[in-house]
């Protein structure tokens, strides 16, 4: 347990964090080099509630977390009770810091997207099946080093065996109006097949500037259209790859990971970085070498 005179915590949040059911947070570097993250009042008054559930992910789960996935150190206490805790600081930068702060070089770099799924995907194939990110596409808690190496500061949000992470995602919305969400839920905990889902998800929006969110909704029979015509605009014209995203909508399917589209991309295309006066954003496009 850890208290500490709130006033070191001025000018020092790094940002918001707009959780599951009103749960949100703000996370704090400390003087000390370590982070601490608060809970709001709407949480500070299930305080009890909250600090089980912390101590009891951390108590029962903790030897199950690599070292990629940065934990809990100190609860920590004001006159209110509990209000939230303290973790180590992730090495190097958040993914969002490091895509803003990116040249257009850096940004058209195929091979650094590669190596970023490639990590990823090894630290959820690491966990199993007990350990499930649900908010994975957040890139505030994506952390790498100079080296490339990875941290995940979603601890708060991860679920671990059957207790529920205070994150929820978007798959409801990722449905047409005729088909139904279930692969992505079972009893109401969320499945493997979410985090290949947001792998991909973000991919894309590393490499395309894309957000595959864009098929949400979409009739099934209109998806694949749309798919196939998004990937040819980006300079792709790969079949495979249209029906690994069209599943990723579809519950009588399981998702794919999709290393062989990965390795050809890096492999026989370059992609390129511009901005567009007219629209002022920054977009990307792929042309086979």
């Amino acid at each position: 347990m850890l208290g500490f005179n709130k006033k070191i915590l001025k000018n020092k949040k790094l940002y918001h964090i707009k959780g599951y059911m009103s749960l949100e947070s703000d996370l704090y570097s400390l003087p000390n080099g370590t982070l601490y993250k608060e809970y709001t009042d709407t949480v500070i008054h299930e305080g009890e509630h909250k600090l089980n559930y912390i101590m009891n992910k951390s108590f029962y789960y903790g030897d199950l977390l690599p070292d990629e996935i940065i934990k809990p150190i100190f609860v920590v206490f004001d006159s209110r009770g509990f209000t939230g805790y303290t973790m180590n600081t992730a090495k190097g930068k958040s993914l969002e810091d490091i895509e803003k702060e990116a040249s257009p070089y850096e940004l058209a770099d195929i091979q650094r997207y590669r190596c970023i799924y490639y990590k990823l995907k090894s630290i959820i194939k690491k966990v199993g099946d007990k350990i499930v990110f649900p908010n994975l596409l957040d890139l505030r808690n994506i952390y790498i080093d100079d080296l490339g190496n990875i941290s995940l500061l979603c601890f708060d949000d991860m679920q671990i065996g059957n207790m529920q992470g205070h994150m929820d995602s978007d798959i409801e919305e990722c449905y047409g109006p005729d088909e139904e969400c279930t692969k992505y839920r079972d009893n109401g905990l969320f499945t493997k097949e979410l985090d290949i889902r947001s792998l991909i998800f973000l991919y894309f929006l590393l490499v395309f500037n894309f957000n595959l969110n864009y098929f949400s909704g979409l009739p099934s029979d209109k998806r694949k259209r749309e798919i196939q015509s998004v990937m040819l605009a980006h300079g792709v014209d790969n079949p495979k790859i249209v029906e690994k995203i069209d599943n990723l909508f579809r519950d009588d399917i399981s998702n794919e990971y999709i290393d062989e589209f990965v390795d050809d991309l890096t492999m026989n295309y370059n992609l390129y970085y511009y901005y567009d006066l007219n629209l002022k954003k920054g977009n990307k496009k792929l042309v086979l070498k």
